[in-house]
């Protein structure tokens, strides 16, 4: 079984890689090229650079996977631009949406901080 991840840097998406890759899984992390990512590549993680608001980025990393874990979202406590909310929590999972639903992914998980 192949599985993205989406937000694997983070607290959660982070330890969810780990868990998934000692359950056997061959895991793949969408990360923006700002996350630090060395920990994942040492998990034995494979990493692929991009924005999850970017409808290439997220294609290209959704394309062969069986599972999508959908962990990445902006906080409210980031003080970040409106739009940037929009773009990642809005846009961004609209895309992993629309991904999955072209590569006929099985299962997809969606972890949402908005409620």
């Amino acid at each position: 079984m192949k599985a993205l991840v989406t937000g694997g840097t983070g607290f959660t998406g982070s330890h969810l890689v780990r868990s998934l890759i000692e359950e056997g899984m061959k895991v793949r992390v969408l990360a923006r090229p700002t996350s630090k990512t060395d920990f994942l590549r040492n998990l034995d993680a494979e990493v692929v650079i991009g924005d999850i608001s970017e409808r290439d980025d997220v294609d290209r990393a959704v394309k062969g996977m069986d599972k999508v874990f959908n962990i990445a979202a902006a906080f409210r406590e980031s003080n970040l631009p409106e739009k940037t909310y929009w773009a990642i929590n809005y846009n961004g999972t609209k895309n992993i949406l629309e991904a999955c639903l072209k590569y006929n992914v099985s299962r997809l998980v969606h972890c949402s901080t908005i409620g």
